[in-house]
Order: C-alpha cells, then structure tokens, then sequence
C-alpha cells in the first residue's frame, strides 16, 4: 500500500486557529462578555479537542504524516483549555482526563501488539538483511521487512523508527564507502551539518528552558513537549548521520539517491534521458512540484540546486512512514558536480 504526499497549507490552518482560539480567549477573558453562557465550556472543549484536531488532520497530516501526531495535539488542546476555562466549569467535566488517558492506553496497546508480531519475525527478518545484496541500511532493511511482514501504515511507522534509532545510535563508528567512480558526496561544500548541530543546540536549550516553565502550568503537557523535543534532537541525529553516510551510488545499472533518512530514490540508468545543469527558476510553480523531486540538503540560505536530471518516465520517491511520490525530474547537489555528471552520462551512453 502506497500513500501519495499532498502540501500542508499551515496559512490557512493558521488562521483558522487563531480564529478559534482567540474567539474562546475573549469569551472569557474580555468582561463585556460576562457573563459567560452555561454551555460555553462544553463548546469551547469540543473546539480544542475536536475541532483543531480535525483542522490539523485536514490541513497537515492527511497522507502526510503519522495520526499518531494527533496525540500532542489533543493534549496541548486540553491543557489550552485547562489553562483558558475557569476552574469550576472544568469541574464538570472532571472524566475528560481518564477518557484522554484511555484513549492513548488503547493507542499504546495496538501498537504493543504489533511490536510483539515483529518481534515474532525478527529473527528471520534479520537473516534476510544480512542475505540482501543491497546498498545501504535502509534499501537492504526495507527489502527484509517487506519479505516477512505485511506492508501496512504501522509496519511503516516502524520501519521509519527503526531506521531513525539505527542511524542515532548505532553508526558512529561507521565510515562512509568511497569508491571513485561509483560513490559521490553531496555534503561536504554545504552547511547542512552545521545546520543540523545548531538545530540540535538550540532544542536542547529550549527543552531545558521552557520544560520548566511550562510545568507550572500544565505538568502533562510539558512532558509531552519534553518527549516531542528529545525526539526532535534524535531525528536530526539520524539524519545528520544518514547524509554522512550514504552518498549517491552509481552502478552499471542504476543510481542510488537518498538524502538523510527522508526521501530517497533508485533510478535505472536506461530510464534517465539527461543529466545537465538545472534550468528551473529558483522557485518551482505548483504544477512544477508535482513532478520534481528537490533532494538538496537543507541549508542556512536555500540555493538553486545545481543538477538536473531528466527522466524518460516517471520513477516512485520513496518518503518517510510509507508516503510515496511520483517524480520525472529530479534536482540535486554534489560536492564535485561535473565529475558527477561526467560519470553518470558515461554509464547512461553504456547502459
């Protein structure tokens, strides 16, 4: 099963949110408003709880990220609300806590069962990624996954896990392949790691800040915060150490493409038309970010990628979770970007 990426439009979901919650903000902090009406406690809980979480679904998560990240939504719109609602109205509604606490237990377990069914099959999952003769841990992983474990949104999830808690934890040490001719970086000239340390500097001195600060007001939603930033700093971790170590491969067959652990691609040598210097505007039309695939590595200030490389149909892109993209241009940076499209027009002519 595949999942096709759409745009998140955070605009229109901004606003949207301010609307609802500076609305219930006046209701009771502006004193024409008083007093306030019997049921507006009801209705202002429906519109933390429900209502902006199904905003964030329709606008930022559909086909693009995991439900799972509806979690913290919901939390931090119940502890809004705790934080917006006089006490005595939230009195009335003491059980919202334990239904909240029993929604994410049955959450918890579904996922528990499905670890226990993995579990099951890791051994033989395992010997099927030391049998697999491909590049990389992420192609060779997801080739054993999808040999013993039926493709679906959790077994993504997973993966996607595994694949971030192998490349934090278990890769230093490692050295990237170099092989003249076959292997070609793409970040050594960018600023993509100093990005990513000063990303990773800056949470911790957030979570260090604002955890306690927020736990004055609501100590449930400062451990979430605390949980999200802890994972925030590994994600970057992983795909700090993911750009090091996997560098674009170049066989007689096919080439071999991924930035960090988010998207990556393979495409069949006879497939690409031309690889030449990117003649794309600096920003693409609408209709243009359908069908091109950007893998240049984030930056300090984004710059036109310098390749690019035409396709003769369009191949799949490979995304985070299990999302999937059809593209038939794709635009990229290497740190020796003429060796790179001397080499590969070479094995395109032989193939």
């Amino acid at each position: 099963m595949t999942y096709s990426l759409t745009k998140p439009k955070w605009g229109l979901f901004t606003i949207l949110v301010l609307l609802i919650a500076g609305s219930n903000a006046a209701i009771y902090r502006f004193p024409f408003m008083q007093p306030v009406p019997a049921g507006a406690a009801l209705g202002s809980l429906l519109d933390f709880l429900i209502v902006i979480p199904l905003l964030t679904y329709l606008f930022i998560l559909r086909k693009r990220y995991s439900l799972s990240f509806l979690v913290p939504v919901i939390l931090a719109g119940y502890g809004f609300a705790r934080f917006l609602l006089p006490a005595q109205q939230m009195e009335t509604f003491s059980f919202i806590p334990w239904m909240l606490f029993a929604s994410e237990a049955l959450v918890l377990l579904a996922e528990i069962f499905i670890l226990v069914l993995f579990i099951k099959k890791l051994p033989r999952i395992v010997a099927q990624y030391k049998m697999t003769d491909l590049p990389f841990f992420i192609p060779k992983a997801k080739a054993a996954f999808e040999k013993h474990v039926p493709s679906n949104r959790l077994m993504d999830i997973l993966f996607t896990e595994i694949s971030l808690f192998y490349y934090a934890f278990f890769t230093w040490r490692k050295k990237a392949p170099e092989l003249p001719g076959v292997y070609f970086t793409a970040h050594h000239k960018t600023s993509a790691a100093a990005l990513n340390i000063m990303l990773i500097h800056a949470i911790v001195l957030e979570t260090a800040g604002f955890h306690f600060l927020l736990h004055s007001f609501s100590p449930v939603l400062s451990w979430v915060l605390l949980i999200l930033n802890v994972y925030g700093g590994f994600f970057i971790l992983a795909d700090l150490q993911a750009i090091r170590l996997t560098p674009y491969r170049l066989t007689d067959n096919s080439l071999y493409l991924q930035a960090g652990i988010s998207k990556r691609v393979t495409i069949p040598l006879h497939l690409i038309n031309e690889i030449k210097d990117n003649d794309f505007p600096e920003k693409l039309t609408n209709v243009q970010e359908r069908k091109v695939l950007d893998l240049s590595l984030p930056e300090f200030i984004k710059e036109k990628p310098a390749i690019q490389i035409v396709l003769k149909e369009t191949v799949t892109v490979d995304y985070m979770y299990g999302f999937k993209k059809n593209a038939n241009v794709i635009l990229l940076n290497a740190d020796e970007p003429r060796q790179f499209m001397s080499d590969v027009s070479a094995k395109i002519n032989r193939a």
